[in-house]
């Protein structure tokens, strides 16, 4: 089944740090479980501050706008986000803080629970027809440029840019556009 969710049914928030804005765009949360399996989220950082932590989850980062910023982590490792659309994988349980280059910065996260799903993700320039093979995986889009068309057997949706959806029990996925840009992030249980 193909969900989508337009930008202004996003769900505002606090980092759970409480030093920023968040945007949820979807997440699952078994019943009875004391926090998510997985979280898709939108995030905008205004100021040089720390990471919120996150025990015994795995993180998907992208920069989506902004002029850099820079991710020190405890220990001294610092991983450089200078340019937007490219995922950057890591752990949330080591601490770390966001040093801006040159204004604020939007970000888009996509969370996952160590043990319980693994995450993959990618950004996809669309010029025609993509299809994706998603048997066993679920899968969370978002329209970085332009505009896409996702298809599944059971209807289709339209995605402007920002505009994000989910593909859950779907086979296979195409993806139709002229020049749309478009990040992916397949989730998989275990």
């Amino acid at each position: 089944m193909l969900r989508l969710i337009a930008q202004d049914k996003f769900v505002e928030g606090r980092w759970r740090n409480g030093m920023g804005v968040s945007w949820e765009i979807a997440s699952y949360r078994p019943e009875g479980a004391a926090d998510f399996h997985w979280r898709f989220a939108k995030a905008r950082i205004d100021a040089d501050v720390p990471f919120s932590i996150y025990p015994g989850m795995e993180r998907v980062f992208m920069q989506l706008e902004g002029n850099g910023l820079d991710l020190v982590f405890e220990g001294g490792h610092v991983l450089q986000v200078h340019e937007s659309h490219i995922p950057h994988s890591f752990a949330c349980d080591v601490p770390l803080n966001c040093k801006l280059l040159n204004g604020p910065c939007y970000d888009l996260n996509l969370f996952t629970a160590r043990g319980k799903y693994q995450s993959q993700a990618s950004v996809l320039k669309v010029n025609g027809m993509e299809s994706l093979d998603l048997s066993g995986v679920e899968a969370v889009f978002m329209a970085l440029e332009g505009k896409v068309v996702l298809s599944g057997p059971d209807g289709a949706v339209r995605l402007q840019k920002g505009d994000a959806a989910i593909a859950a029990h779907e086979q296979v996925v195409s993806l139709a556009g002229n020049g749309a840009k478009v990040f992916v992030g397949l989730l998989q249980r275990g």
